[in-house]
C-alpha cells in the first residue's frame, strides 16, 4: 500500500506528531513538528539515521548545533544526548 509522508504526518501546532511504522528487523518513526516545537534532550539505545523529509530543524548533539534542511540526514550514535528544534514546519524520518 502506498502512502505519503504528508498524509501520514499531519502537523499539529498543539503537539509534536510521532508515528511508528514497523517491519521485521527495523522501524521507521515519522516525526512532525510545526515551527518552534522541540523534541527535548534524550538518548537512543540503538544507532539511528535521522532524515529530514521537509522543512528545517536545528539538531543539537555533542555541543554542536547543526542546521539540517530537506534532503539532509544525520547518523545518531547510541547513548548520546541530542535534541531537535523545528526552525520551520518539518517532517522527519528516524530509521532504527
Amino acid at each position: 500500500m502506498s502512502e505519503s509522508i504528508e498524509t501520514t504526518l499531519k502537523l499539529n501546532p498543539n503537539q509534536k506528531v510521532i508515528q511508528v511504522l514497523q517491519a521485521d528487523g527495523f522501524k521507521v518513526i515519522g516525526l512532525g513538528f510545526t515551527k518552534g516545537q522541540v523534541l527535548e534532550k534524550h538518548k537512543t539505545s540503538t544507532p539511528a539515521f535521522l532524515f529530514v523529509h521537509s522543512g528545517e530543524v536545528e539538531f543539537l548533539i555533542n555541543g554542536e548545533n547543526l542546521n539540517l534542511k530537506s534532503g539532509s540526514f544525520f547518523r545518531i550514535p547510541e547513548n548520546v544526548e541530542h535534541e531537535v528544534r523545528a526552525l520551520e514546519d518539518s517532517r522527519l524520518l528516524l530509521v532504527k
